[in-house]
């Protein structure tokens, strides 16, 4: 059985998710095809074209991290999208 993760390394992970897609919707006016990609074996995290990509990543439309803010003036990170793909890369007890 694997070593556990620690839940340090997965909110920091989770956080570095929330950083990019938060620098994606300031800058409106670039609004692009990107994807959300992640490192198979280090977890880096990019946001990148599809196309520059190798097999050792995985990679998530960036919509599905993107959500109405309450008021529904605008997008926002939606937290619960992020870390559920924290959680699919950590394993924690």
């Amino acid at each position: 059985m694997d070593k556990p993760d620690s839940y340090i390394d997965r909110n920091l992970f989770n956080e570095g998710i929330c950083d990019l897609i938060e620098e994606y919707l300031k800058n409106t006016e670039a609004y692009s095809n990107e994807v959300v990609a992640v490192q198979k074996e280090t977890k880096e995290i990019r946001l990148i074209y599809e196309n520059e990509l190798d097999q050792q990543w995985d990679i998530y439309p960036i919509e599905s991290f993107i959500r109405k803010n309450e008021d529904g003036t605008g997008m926002e990170v939606d937290i619960d999208a992020t870390l559920d793909l924290a959680d699919s890369y950590f394993f924690l007890r």
